[in-house]
């Protein structure tokens, strides 16, 4: 695969989600990414035809791990077209479904609990890391007026959504190469890196930052209403935390749906709020 096929491979990548399906999910945009690699080895229409119904089936995986799978099918589609007879052909169309099912399973796995469970809550980590470093206390000191610029403000979130981006560019383009490099392997890109000690190191990462971030905030905010409100208004502030916490994990006990639970948050800080308006209580809300 030259640079430039593979350039073109990689940019309709980035599409594979726009046809999903409730029939056969990522199958037309796995076809999409792979038709210029097809029409490179299939000149006759009607071969071209069968090569992209032979890929039309179900497909499903994670969409930053499916350059892996696209890589080896290239391969594997070299392999068919220079096959000797019908039934060696025939041997590699069947590599081709058995190992692409098996690789996609296998991505999804592993991509959703890199990238959706762990990646992506990293984002939020890295925008509040930002946010404290530069003094935007906003966010959990509802009454503070930090003097920040709006830059600070887009820089929490823009950090985040470059180191997102940017794994998940990375994954995409080198998936590609390394898969199809090792096409008609079993365990083409499950051992290009220790998928289990990343995830498990991002797992690491992100519950050291959280829990650093909670004692900061504990600490932070303990001290600001101390100075502004007394004892008083720090005991009724921890109390107000805690039942909110409180009615989360009894209806996550209960096993209520998260709708109901959001809108019993929202009527109990309502009703918080009414209270603070009350002359006297006020002053220490």
């Amino acid at each position: 695969m030259d640079r430039k096929l593979r350039i073109r491979i990689f940019l309709r990548l980035l599409f594979i989600q726009s046809g999903w399906n409730f029939e056969r999910f990522q199958n037309m945009g796995f076809c999409f990414a792979l038709m210029p690699h097809l029409k490179k080895i299939w000149t006759d229409s009607s071969r071209l035809k069968k090569a992209v119904l032979r890929h039309f089936g179900i497909f499903n995986t994670q969409p930053y791990m499916a350059g892996f799978i696209i890589g080896n099918v290239c391969r594997i589609e070299e392999k068919i077209s220079s096959a000797q007879d019908s039934q060696e052909e025939q041997k590699f169309i069947m590599v081709s479904v058995n190992i692409k099912s098996a690789l996609a399973s296998s991505f999804a796995s592993i991509g959703d609990r890199m990238f959706w469970g762990r990646i992506t809550s990293i984002n939020a980590i890295f925008c509040l890391i930002v946010w404290i470093l530069f003094g935007f206390y906003g966010w959990f000191l509802i009454d503070a007026e930090p003097d920040v610029s709006v830059y600070v403000l887009f820089a929490g979130p823009l950090l985040g959504t470059v180191f997102a981006a940017y794994a998940s560019l990375y994954i995409r383009w080198k998936g590609l190469g390394y898969g199809y490099l090792c096409g008609g392997s079993k365990l083409c890109g499950l051992d290009l890196l220790p998928w289990s000690k990343i995830i498990s190191k991002l797992s690491l990462a992100g519950l050291v930052s959280s829990v650093l971030i909670f004692i900061f905030v504990l600490i932070s905010a303990a001290a600001y209403y101390y100075k502004s409100f007394g004892v008083e208004g720090v005991i009724l502030k921890a109390v107000l935390v805690a039942s909110a916490i409180g009615i989360f994990l009894i209806f996550r006990k209960l096993k209520k749906s998260v709708f109901l639970v959001l809108a019993t948050l929202l009527v109990f800080s309502s009703v918080v709020v009414i209270i603070s308006r009350i002359e006297g209580i006020a002053l220490i809300l």
